[in-house]
Formats: C-alpha cells, structure tokens, sequence
C-alpha cells in the first residue's frame, strides 16, 4: 500500500477506522511511494493493493489487474482543481474541472493554444 502520509492512504486509513479496524489488522503490509510499483507487485502475484479506479484503468482494461469486489467497501472521496490565476490554460482546466464533476458530456478544449 502507500506510503503513511499519501492521500490513499489516507482514506483508506479513514476508512478501516470507521469500520474499527487499522493498518496493523492486516497480517503483512509493504509501504510502497509509487503507484506503479504497486500495480507491478500485484501483477505479480505479490498480494493485494487499494488503487484509485483510474490509475489501474490501463490494467484492468488489459485485464492484467482485476477488482476484488468487497461488500459495503465504496470509498469516494472529494478533489479539488486548482490552477494559478491568469493561467493561458484557465479555460481549459474549467471544462476538465467541469466534465469530472459530471456538469458537462463532453471536454471543449480551447484549440488556439
């Protein structure tokens, strides 16, 4: 799993303390700081991980990586976009901002840039 202090970590940490549980419950723990390191001990049978959905999209689709379904295990959580003020891109970023929160189908990205 990630590193203590990563945001996965986080809520997952969060999480397990809302169903009176803790890290030390599980019998063997590897802290990892890299996503893909993960993802590659798992595809090699090295146990078991808790990924964001997205950053093991590429795996799963590939079908390299499955999703281990756990009753009442559904953690979501908020993000937030930020971007330096008067960014060129600023336009941009509304639009992903606004297609991630579900506001718009579709990404218009500003073509002049």
């Amino acid at each position: 799993m990630r590193e203590p202090g990563s945001g996965s970590r986080n809520i997952l940490e969060q999480y397990l303390k809302l169903n009176n549980y803790a890290i030390t419950d599980f019998s063997k723990v590897i802290e990892v700081n890299n996503v893909n390191a993960l993802k590659e001990m798992a595809e090699k049978n090295c146990g078991v991980t808790f990924l964001y959905e997205v950053a093991a999209g590429r795996e799963l689709a590939g079908k390299t990586l499955r999703e281990i379904p756990i009753q009442g295990f559904d953690i979501t959580h908020d993000f937030a976009f930020i971007w330096k003020k008067g960014s060129i891109f600023s336009k941009n970023y509304r639009a992903l901002s606004a297609f991630m929160s579900g506001k718009n189908e579709r990404i218009v990205l500003d073509q002049r840039l």
